[in-house]
């Protein structure tokens, strides 16, 4: 599916945000990403792996003036949630209804050789952007919490990746971007980050 179907499908939940949502306390939106439903947790993930949170984003501060968001933390954090729940395949599920675990493995063989391109499960060639590669990414981390992954490169340059794809115009390479977000799900199995235990 083109960029455009997951902008329209995820940024409904984005900009239905309260207008009095720039009145809660900092980090709020982040905080309380644990207490979302699974429909309030798929939707922007959708908008974050097609690479339109920016652009989602800058809508939802039009429609309601709610505060700027992170992409860099809040999309790897909306992703951290939904596979923490045992939805890591939704995503997949939604780019090829009936057919995810090949959709998936189909853009997890494709990022880990740092291809800009994958065909999905139905045979069509499809764009692979950071976004994306970092979602798969995430998935493989969380699977194999032990393997040595980009183990010459600090925690801070795992970030710096990230941030790279996610809050600028020129994205980051589909392979880095990829192992970063299986070094962060590594992290995050290890060290959870603040927002994991906020309160139900």
């Amino acid at each position: 599916m083109n960029r455009g179907f997951w902008l329209a499908a995820g940024l409904a939940a984005l900009v239905s945000w309260p207008a009095h949502t720039q009145e809660l306390p900092e980090d709020f939106l982040i905080n309380s990403i644990p207490n979302r439903s699974d429909k309030r947790l798929s939707d922007p993930r959708i908008v974050c792996a097609a690479g339109r949170h920016a652009a989602a984003e800058k809508r939802a501060v039009e429609n309601s003036g709610v505060e700027p968001i992170d992409a860099a933390e809040f999309c790897p954090a909306i992703i951290a949630e939904a596979v923490k729940r045992g939805n890591a395949a939704d995503l997949y599920s939604a780019m090829q209804p009936g057919r995810a675990a090949a959709e998936l493995q189909a853009v997890l063989v494709a990022a880990a050789n740092g291809q800009s391109h994958y065909e999905n499960a139905a045979g069509v060639h499809k764009s692979l952007h950071c976004e994306l590669a970092f979602d798969v990414g995430y998935i493989y981390g969380h699977a194999n919490p032990d393997q040595p992954i980009m183990a010459d490169l600090s925690a801070d340059e795992i970030d710096a990746i990230i941030a790279q794809c996610f809050n600028t115009d020129e994205g980051a390479a589909v392979g880095a971007t990829m192992w970063a977000g299986a070094r962060l799900a590594q992290r995050y199995l290890k060290s959870p980050p603040h927002w994991m235990h906020a309160p139900s």
